[in-house]
């Protein structure tokens, strides 16, 4: 199966609207999915070994789960290259999420602490891993296509950094849990960050979880994952004090001057690049959460660093969104820095600029479906099987009338790309209309 060359040829030269091209777009995933009920009977519910050619982990663990705090397990990773399989190691596991948030769904994600750093499936060496359970990704592919889009721009970007990342089953005690997402996670060695300092100048990961839109001081739910909390150094607050200053208090003269402006404290490029990216993939769950300010020792410059794309590329869950929204209004009421720069005449003809460069170098339709096309067909034999086992628990937990035909969250996908790139198009190349 391929969406890739033929299917960009069809994009080109349909309307669309027109439901002859949606049906050509996923009959191929039509075909695998129906196919795939008798093999969910016959290899999940009589046999769960062996569902897939995906790794595998297992993990064994003899406390209940929960998202307080760590419990002790084991866990073991098998898969067909046996140079890449992993004998059961000590480790730690808790459920990620809290409150009614993500660790409240049937379908559960995880983080894991290995007992050592080792390589995962070619990964870099790490202990600390995450497993998104990839609930409300119905194609369970946009989580993973939205990351690595950003990490497409590190070579032209230094600051796109972007977590690696490898499908897998899951296994807890015995019991299939489905199709996930095994990832790195962005830490302290990730980035390559210097030693922490008890001060504003030193190296730092701050995670914005819900209300940092720097419209005033001591706002939003941030939280401190550099320095670590056992280094007994809490410097958030006055880091934070002074962006905000600048980026509430600052007149326009002097918050755009190169020597003492915003682009003096953050990578130009960087907020040029994080604009263009989430204002693309239509982040919607975005811009005053679900993202990191990352930045070495002083004087390096801060950086932003997009996170949980579960709301991205025209749905969130059970919603789908319009491809030609323009959500301008709603990052300028979402987040005051980035309220100031749309409307920099200056800035935005760079973002132009670069916007053109990439679509006429790097996020051409062919790359950016070669990609879908990648993504699916490592995971076709496994995407309808998990579908199958948790689609109903979504609609009773939820309590919504989702859709249960499974094609409507890929069309919505193959869909949104090409109307969305003309779309932002047509956005960058008219940027002054906008300029408030």
């Amino acid at each position: 199966m391929s969406i890739s060359k033929s299917k960009i040829e069809f994009f080109r030269n349909k309307e669309p609207s027109n439901k002859t091209r949606k049906n050509l777009i996923i009959l191929s995933f039509l075909g695998a999915f129906f196919g795939s009920t008798i093999y969910f009977y016959n290899y999940i519910v009589e046999a769960p070994a062996g569902s897939s050619d995906l790794p595998e982990i297992k993990i064994l663990c003899e406390e209940e789960l929960d998202t307080d705090k760590m419990v002790d397990c084991t866990i073991e990773l098998e898969c067909k290259d046996k140079s890449k399989c992993v004998e059961p190691i000590k480790a730690k596991i808790k459920v990620r999420g809290g409150g009614a948030g993500v660790s409240s769904y049937p379908k559960k994600g995880y983080r894991l602490k290995l007992s050592q750093d080792i390589s995962l499936l070619g990964m870099r060496k790490e202990d600390d891993w995450n497993l998104y359970a990839l609930y409300l990704d119905f194609p369970r592919m946009r989580i993973k296509f939205a990351s690595d889009l950003w990490g497409s721009l590190k070579p032209t970007n230094p600051t796109a950094f972007s977590v690696d990342s490898k499908f897998v089953s899951v296994y807890v005690n015995g019991e299939f849990q489905g199709l996930y997402l095994l990832s790195q996670r962005y830490n302290r060695k990730f980035f390559g960050l210097e030693d922490a300092q008890n001060n504003v100048n030193s190296s730092l990961i701050f995670q914005a979880k819900g209300g940092c839109s720097f419209a005033y001081q001591n706002q939003g739910r941030w939280q401190q994952d550099w320095p670590n909390e056992y280094e007994d150094y809490y410097i958030i607050d006055q880091v934070l004090y002074e962006i905000t200053d600048l980026i509430i208090n600052t007149p326009n003269d002097l918050f755009f001057d190169s020597e003492q402006g915003i682009f003096s404290k953050f990578s130009k490029i960087n907020l040029i690049d994080f604009l263009i990216f989430n204002f693309f993939i239509d982040h919607r769950d975005f811009w005053n959460k679900n993202y990191y300010i990352v930045r070495n020792s002083y004087p390096s410059q801060f950086f932003l660093i997009p996170c949980d794309y579960d709301g991205c590329l025209g749905q969130y869950g059970w919603n789908s969104y319009d491809a030609e929204a323009n959500t301008e209004q709603f990052i300028r009421t979402h987040n005051t820095l980035f309220a100031r720069l749309v409307d920099n005449a200056d800035f935005m003809q760079e973002c132009k600029n670069r916007w053109f460069e990439l679509r006429e170098v790097l996020w051409t339709e062919e790359f950016l479906f070669d990609k879908i096309d990648d993504i699916y067909n490592e995971i076709k034999d496994a995407i309808e099987l998990d579908q199958l086992m948790w689609f109903d628990s979504v609609r009773y937990y939820l309590n919504k009338e989702i859709e249960e035909d499974i094609e409507k969250y890929f069309e919505n996908l193959i869909d949104y790309i090409p109307i969305r790139l003309e779309f932002c198009d047509n956005y960058f190349e008219n940027y002054e209309n906008y300029i408030g």
